[in-house]
């Protein structure tokens, strides 16, 4: 079915290719494509966007503007339309399950990036491999993260695998495969997906066996250090790992949480000391209850986004390797490793203070 859509848009493009090169709108043709075959997936999608515009407009600049816009908007539709299906498909494994509803979420964020909304696909992908583990003994192998710039068009990448695996753990445990009803999501924002992933990946963490745990904070926030510290190696005279801070007994995933949001807003300084768009953290006052290692993974994971990001931007080595799996760790073991990290970003955001052009300066480095 698809490969004969496939060819049947080539030849609406040779075929028609004045018409094309009207003022059609992509998302009028594409309504006209989810009649025809109504579980098109995101390829199909994508051939519609280079379709409309490949005929149209002599100024090609402007034309692959216009068309990386629309290619944008219509991959941020797609990947409504996925989560949502993830959504209903996580809620039909809950009720089989017989689990409580729970979705919350201790943060809000604006102006979100599709490197934010990855690295929490990426943790969805994470949640739903391990739930297939622990309910078919068997899981998929998850898409790597890009190594470059990300665009909106990653994101579906990993929410499709999510919800080819949820699909799998549908049939393997007796339920039947049923199509939503209504498949029109309303488009919003990244941020606005960035929650929808955020409070789904929350649900997922409901239904496990072994929930996230501070032994994920403890390797999330290991992560963030190793490309904390590659991008410090490229200052003069810094420290790139500093001694651990003291450890300090009895803490509490809300003490860990405060920490991390705390290396967050450094993080987003350095972000846009550097001429780069970040996110916009808008907290929530929680109490010392409300608080779970799952939330505090939230925070440490957007950190690392941004570090991975200030990553392919400054330097030319390559990414560091995943963090090993730590073992039992306890809020105390993460509130010090985020101490590590802390010191990093407060020295890091010292050294762009006087350098704020330092991404450009390596840019013209060979």
């Amino acid at each position: 079915m698809c490969r004969s859509l496939h060819l049947r848009l080539l030849t609406i493009s040779s075929n028609f290719s004045q018409v094309v090169a009207t003022r059609l709108t992509s998302t009028s043709f594409l309504k006209s494509l989810s009649t025809v075959v109504p579980q098109a997936g995101s390829t199909i999608r994508l051939l519609a966007v280079y379709t409309v515009f490949a005929f149209s407009a002599p100024a090609a600049s402007d034309s692959r503007h216009a068309a990386r816009t629309e290619e944008s908007k219509i991959a941020i539709t797609d990947a409504f339309d996925v989560i949502r299906i993830i959504q209903y498909d996580t809620e039909r494994i809950r009720f089989e399950m017989g689990k409580p509803k729970d979705d919350h979420i201790l943060f809000n964020v604006s102006d979100a990036s599709p490197r934010h909304v990855l690295f929490q696909a990426h943790t969805l992908c994470d949640g739903v491999n391990r739930l297939g583990y622990e309910l078919t003994r068997e899981q998929g192998k998850m898409p790597p993260v890009p190594p470059n710039q990300i665009e909106t068009e990653d994101i579906t990448v990993f929410l499709d695998y999510a919800c080819a695996e949820l699909k799998r753990i549908i049939k393997n445990i007796g339920l039947h495969d049923q199509m939503m009803t209504d498949t029109n999501s309303e488009p919003g924002s990244l941020s606005d997906l960035l929650l929808a992933i955020a409070k789904t990946k929350q649900q997922i963490n409901v239904l496990l066996g072994t929930r996230f745990a501070p032994k994920d904070v403890y390797q999330q926030v290991t992560s963030a250090i190793d490309y904390a510290s590659l991008i410090l190696g490229q200052f003069p005279d810094t420290v790139q790992i500093p001694e651990s801070p003291p450890f300090e007994r009895a803490k509490s995933p809300e003490d860990v949480y405060l920490r991390l949001v705390d290396c967050l807003r450094i993080v987003s300084r350095i972000v846009e000391q550097s001429g780069i768009d970040t996110v916009r953290l808008q907290e929530v006052s929680v109490k010392i209850d409300q608080v779970f290692p799952r939330d505090v993974l939230d925070i440490a994971t957007l950190i690392t986004a941004e570090l991975a990001y200030l990553h392919t931007k400054s330097n030319k080595t390559d990414p560091p390797r995943d963090a090993f799996d730590p073992g039992v760790k306890f809020p105390s073991h993460v509130f010090q490793r985020a101490g590590i990290l802390l010191a990093q970003l407060t020295e890091l955001e010292e050294q762009i203070r006087v350098s704020p052009r330092w991404l450009h300066v390596r840019s013209q480095q060979p």
